[in-house]
C-alpha cells in the first residue's frame, strides 16, 4: 500500500515541476522516487494484507509484480550516454542525392 502512496505522490510532484517549469531536477525525483517505492515495495514482501473488504490484496505475487515493473521503470530511467542513443553521431555527412 505505501507503494502506491509513493507512486502516486511521485506522480503529483512531477506535475508541479512540469507547471512551475523546473526541468532540471526531474530526472532527480524520478529515479528517488522509483528507489523508495522500490525499497517500500521489497519491505512489503512478508506482510500480506487484505484491503477495503477484500478488493485490493496485497500477497507475494503483487509485490513480485510491482517490483519487476519498477526495476524495469529505473533501468529505463537510468541517465545513459547521449553519444549511445543519437542518431546524428557518426561524424560523416549522408551523401546528398
Amino acid at each position: 500500500m505505501n507503494t502506491l502512496i509513493i507512486l502516486a505522490g511521485l506522480g503529483l510532484v512531477l506535475l508541479l515541476t512540469e507547471i512551475f517549469n523546473i526541468r532540471k531536477g526531474q530526472l532527480a525525483l524520478i529515479l528517488i522516487g522509483l528507489g523508495a517505492a522500490l525499497a517500500a515495495d521489497i519491505a512489503d514482501w512478508n506482510a500480506p494484507v487484505s484491503l477495503f473488504n477484500d478488493m485490493m490484496r496485497v500477497d507475494h505475487f503483487s509485490v513480485a509484480f510491482t517490483g519487476v515493473i519498477l526495476a524495469v521503470s529505473l533501468l529505463w530511467f537510468t541517465p545513459v550516454n547521449a553519444k549511445i542513443i543519437s542518431p546524428c553521431s557518426s561524424s560523416r555527412s549522408p551523401a546528398r542525392s
